[in-house]
């Protein structure tokens, strides 16, 4: 009976082993899967954020055009005053440098593939 119990613990030391391994895949792809749901949440934040931002665009736009359409361009110049203002608030905040960098990646090429200068008005040759 002896002999048969040092058999088995012999056999169970291998599997103790593994089962060690096992433990540390585990440990490794739960590591793993936790990077990937805060991946994902991050994307999905991010999602979240450029909807709002472009619905805000969307009712921006929309309400340029109706003062356009009633040809109201007291409130035309006021609203195109403050977005100039919002914009240039953010470009000059001294501790944020995310929207210049954003407004370089994502805005000047866009220009630049209409043919626009650097602050939107139509471009001539020598203009970068």
């Amino acid at each position: 009976m002896k002999s048969t119990i040092e058999g088995l613990e012999k056999e169970l030391i291998p599997m103790k082993e593994e089962v060690f391994v096992y433990y540390d895949q585990r440990r490794e792809m739960l590591k793993q899967k936790e990077a990937a749901q805060y991946c994902i949440s991050k994307l999905r934040q991010t999602f979240v954020e450029m909807n709002g931002m472009y619905d805000e665009y969307v009712s921006l736009l929309s309400n340029a055009k109706e003062l356009a359409r009633n040809k109201d361009v007291a409130a035309l110049w006021k609203l195109s005053h403050q977005q100039v203002e919002e914009f240039m608030s953010e470009w000059n905040h001294p501790y944020v440098k995310t929207f210049r960098t954003n407004y370089k990646f994502s805005i000047l090429p866009s220009l630049s593939d209409r043919w626009l200068s650097r602050d939107g008005r139509i471009g001539f040759g020598d203009d970068d």
